[in-house]
């Protein structure tokens, strides 16, 4: 297990292939899920250059949401909000609603969400209850996507290319089994929950179609501003996001 590694330890990439779940509306936006990938990819490491990682492991959430301490009747009223974000994509599609995006470490956002420090988070609605911050929201937004969180886990293209025919079979076809089992749990927790969250008084915001037009124009450069940050620093931020959006297109 020495090859493998956490992308969080390696690199800053939180983009990764990803394909629409069976059953998964075609009106709602694709989003990844835990699985291998059956190609080699890339990160955005420390180079200018893709670093190739080999087969990867993902695993993430559903489409984070926004979650907010008082009654709210549209995203026009997220402006001038404090909300509480992770990375600077988030942080970026909350400044195209003129809220002020404020980094603050998850176990720390139940008290800032209490105390007022925070008027609202950005969150998933399975990890609310854990952290019992279902009591302080009052309304959320829902089918929308803000933003994702991805763990990913990486394992060398030498090292791929060096294991045993079998065992490449065995790890891509348990791959993809698990990732649809994956994929439908996730979701059936995140449907579920959202009508728990909603049977404990929370306010779903539902947009109207108009409305969820205004949120993807936006934020449809918010990618593209992502990658630019890191071409700035050095790191392949556009070449991976390209990359990305071809698979997405294979997929």
């Amino acid at each position: 297990m020495s090859s493998l590694r956490s992308c969080r330890t390696r690199c800053r990439c939180r983009r990764w292939p990803s394909f629409r779940c069976p059953r998964r509306s075609a009106a709602t936006a694709r989003w990844p899920i835990t699985r291998w990938s059956t190609k080699t990819v890339s990160c955005a490491g420390s180079t200018s250059k893709p670093t190739r990682c080999g087969r990867s492991w993902c695993r993430t959430c559903p489409p984070y949401q926004v979650f907010t301490g008082k009654q709210i009747n549209g995203l026009k009223d997220l402006q001038g909000m404090k909300i509480r974000v992770t990375g600077s994509a988030k942080a970026a599609v909350m400044e195209r609603f003129g809220s002020v995006p404020v980094q603050i470490p998850t176990p720390e956002v139940r008290e800032a969400l209490s105390r007022g420090t925070v008027d609202g988070i950005m969150f998933v609605y399975s990890s609310l209850f854990p952290y019992d911050l279902h009591p302080l929201v009052k309304t959320a937004t829902t089918d929308l996507n803000f933003g994702g969180w991805i763990s990913a886990y990486l394992i060398s293209e030498a090292k791929w290319n060096a294991l045993p025919a079998d065992v490449q079979e065995i790890m891509t076809t348990l791959g993809e089994k698990y990732t649809r089992r994956n994929c439908e749990l996730v979701m059936q927790d995140d449907a579920k929950d959202r009508d728990r969250l909603v049977q404990g008084g929370t306010k779903l915001l539902q947009l109207s179609a108009e409305e969820k037009a205004e949120f993807a124009s936006k934020t449809a450069d918010v990618a593209e501003k992502w990658a630019a940050d890191l071409d700035k620093r050095g790191r392949a931020g556009s070449a991976v996001l390209k990359e990305y959006r071809e698979a997405l297109k294979a997929n």
